[in-house]
């Protein structure tokens, strides 16, 4: 092997926190003490705004990202637990782009009968903001040392569909509109889902 090649992969491996055959993360607890392999607890997010779906889709994105990371393991009960994450959904606003709507035609053949008239497409964006905080919940002194606490945020777009002089029958807008916002959502949320990793392996 080419002797500028081996000393490249002891690097590689031996860098940045890896060890070979080994996975280890070590989270900073504080007073030159590090936690290694922590066992995460993830409770289900409280949620201070009137969206009552974006809590669930938070705490699972952000879930399964930090199950799927070697050296991590999220646990479902606190008692089997040696850190806890919280989380606070405390803002979830849609704002509505009027200058990027577009405006198409359809007939009742395109729509399947249902409408005739004129199709409007603006863009609506979501507007998501989470409070988190780590906590490591210290045995020998009976408290909960929060190691530390931060606001994440995050948006996503997509293209709403209003039908407008419907001849007859019922638009399908909203339940199209609806199934929009949850896709733009749950992408959202695995995007801010990466962030927390990062935030919470700091110390790798």
């Amino acid at each position: 092997m080419n002797k500028f090649v081996f000393p490249l992969l002891l690097a590689l491996l031996f860098g940045c926190g890896y060890r070979v055959a080994q996975d280890e993360v070590k989270i900073d607890i504080g007073d030159g003490q590090f936690l290694k392999n922590p066992r995460i607890f993830i409770p289900i997010f409280d949620n201070t705004t009137a969206y009552t779906e974006a809590e669930p889709e938070l705490t699972r994105a952000i879930r399964n990202t930090l199950q799927s990371q070697r050296g991590l393991e999220v646990v479902n009960n606190r008692s089997n637990a040696n850190l806890i994450l919280l989380g606070n959904v405390v803002s979830f606003q849609r704002k509505r782009d009027e200058s990027s709507t577009t405006k198409g035609t359809m007939d009742s053949e395109d729509s399947g009968g249902i409408a005739d008239g004129e199709l409007v497409s603006p863009a609506i964006t979501i507007d998501v903001s989470v409070d988190l905080s780590l906590i490591y919940p210290d045995s020998k002194l009976g408290v909960d040392k929060l190691l530390w606490m931060r606001n994440f945020s995050r948006s996503a777009t997509y293209r709403s569909s209003e039908r407008l002089i419907l001849s007859e029958g019922a638009s399908a807008a909203p339940f199209i509109n609806r199934s929009r916002e949850k896709l733009s959502l749950k992408r959202l949320s695995e995007q801010m889902a990466d962030e927390v990793v990062d935030q919470v392996k700091q110390d790798f």
